[in-house]
């Protein structure tokens, strides 16, 4: 006790002392295999997720030749994962049980994707069959591979702040996390550039990488559940949260959580209700930007393979590709694509510094257009230039989707603790309208012409009304930097202290 009080006095009167003293102290009771159970622990999830968002539908219409009903499988998973997200927060957070609030629903997800990824990929339907029952078990597995999914993400991300108080350790966390997303994505591509060169027919190299994924994201989610003992861990980190608030000299919570919103009306804990956000127009206009992005990013992703094929003609016949093996651009194009898109993130901090979100987004604009063209003007006979046009368009997407993200900041601003109402219904709309124009992309007969329109024009009239928004939409946090980020937070510490 001495100890404690000893650090809230020297709290007062020097702030490296303090900082130091403060560094010391306990967050939380994660050992570091703890820490690296926990950050694989979505491993699952991210493996499914790329053959989702790279595969699924090219698998659907060009592989089982199923595309009237993969139309309707991408318009009621989207939709459905959109619905799901906020209502499994809701829930999960009124559970209580003997092994914790969290983890039920966790073995939940990962149980309901273990069930629906095996019919999807891996047990098909025989010939023949009607329509109806067709169309039922390819729109019922992918919609639960969709909730046991959103479970899961929301369920583990919602672990973060229940396992440490420490935000520095919460980063950790976070960033391994993203760290074996990309590992995740970067593995199904290299699998499947293996598979598609070694099995000889579709249908089975999709069976192949769906077993693989599955039983590597099945052994990471047992580890996660055998590691993270989650009522012994919140314990700990809610007596860690008791005892900093001593020693921050936190007693009660009427002198430091009240915070002025941006009308100067007083709300606690900075939250706001959630009807004020639809009065704010920067709420509509950066929500459009963002669903924008994100429609770009996925059509893109979905439909360049299906460009490939039918526009390029990297096959004389795609209709036989069930049964022959799987072109070596299927996983080339898409990898290339990734490869862009790593090596653009990891600059775009020094890029936002440079010259701030609203001119990088405008450039990315720009290569949209200059991409569009070049998807245009290519031929069979140029198809050469795919793989540095790939690269580009990796590169693109991590600009306009990265940047879409952080401009959510610009809404949020220093209203954090109700940032959930808007991340909530963003989610929810990008799904839907991502949903809702693949459904009519897909509805078309698949020629080349029909893809090098969808390829071109949607992205191109994309960039164009995003361009629109960023010319009558003001950025307040566009100037700041890091080090007003950081003095920010110094009167943050402060405040408390004082």
């Amino acid at each position: 006790m001495e100890e404690v009080q000893s650090i809230g006095r020297i709290s007062k009167f020097d702030n490296i002392t303090y900082k130091q003293s403060l560094n010391k102290y306990k967050f939380d009771g994660m050992t570091e295999k703890q820490m690296w159970a926990f950050s694989q622990g979505h491993f699952q999830n991210d493996l499914q997720g790329a053959i989702w968002f790279n595969f699924l539908p090219f698998y659907l219409v060009a592989v089982l030749r199923k595309g009237h009903i993969a139309a309707w499988t991408l318009l009621i998973g989207q939709v459905f994962d959109g619905f799901m997200s906020p209502l499994v927060g809701i829930f999960c957070e009124k559970t209580d049980t003997k092994y914790g609030q969290k983890t039920p629903w966790y073995f939940f997800g990962t149980l309901i994707c273990f069930i629906s990824t095996i019919p999807m990929y891996i047990i098909q339907l025989p010939e023949g069959i009607p329509d109806w029952i067709d169309y039922t078990y390819y729109i019922l597995f992918p919609v639960l591979q969709n909730l046991g999914g959103a479970t899961v993400m929301i369920v583990h991300m919602s672990f973060v702040p229940a396992l440490t108080c420490s935000r520095m350790r919460r980063d950790v966390l976070n960033s391994r996390r993203n760290t074996f997303s990309f590992i995740g994505n970067f593995f199904i591509l290299v699998l499947s550039l293996i598979i598609f060169q070694t099995v000889d027919n579709g249908v089975s190299s999709f069976r192949w990488i769906a077993g693989i994924s599955l039983a590597i994201g099945m052994v990471s989610s047992i580890y996660f559940l055998y590691v993270i003992e989650e009522i012994e861990l919140t314990n700990v980190c809610k007596k860690c949260v008791q005892d900093l608030k001593y020693v921050l000299g936190i007693i009660t919570k009427s002198k430091y959580a009240k915070f002025a919103n941006e009308n100067g009306e007083e709300t606690d804990d900075g939250k706001v209700n959630w009807k004020q956000w639809f009065t704010e127009r920067l709420f509509y206009q950066i929500g459009c930007i963002y669903m924008l992005a994100r429609l770009y990013f996925n059509i893109v992703s979905i439909m360049i393979l299906f460009y490939v094929v039918h526009t390029l003609k990297i096959i004389k016949n795609p209709e036989e590709l069930s049964e022959k093996q799987m072109p070596f651009d299927v996983a080339f194009i898409p990898l290339l694509m990734w490869i862009g898109s790593l090596l653009t993130s990891s600059k775009l901090e020094k890029v936002y510094a440079l010259i701030g979100k609203k001119n990088t987004l405008t450039i990315g604009m720009g290569i949209i257009c200059l991409t569009s063209f070049t998807y245009w003007v290519l031929t069979p006979a140029t198809r050469f230039f795919i793989y540095p046009l790939a690269i580009l368009t990796g590169m693109t997407q991590a600009i306009i989707l990265t940047t879409g993200i952080t401009l959510i900041g610009e809404v949020v601003g220093n209203r954090g603790a109700s940032s959930s109402y808007v991340y909530g219904i963003y989610c929810f709309l990008d799904k839907t309208l991502t949903g809702i124009v693949l459904y009519y992309v897909c509805q078309a007969k698949f020629t080349g012409d029909y893809i090098r329109d969808v390829m071109t024009k949607l992205p191109f009239f994309t960039a164009v009304l995003v361009w629109i928004l960023l010319l009558t939409t003001p950025l307040k946090f566009e100037q700041k930097n890091k080090e007003e980020a950081l003095l920010e937070e110094n009167d943050e510490i402060k405040q408390l202290r004082d």
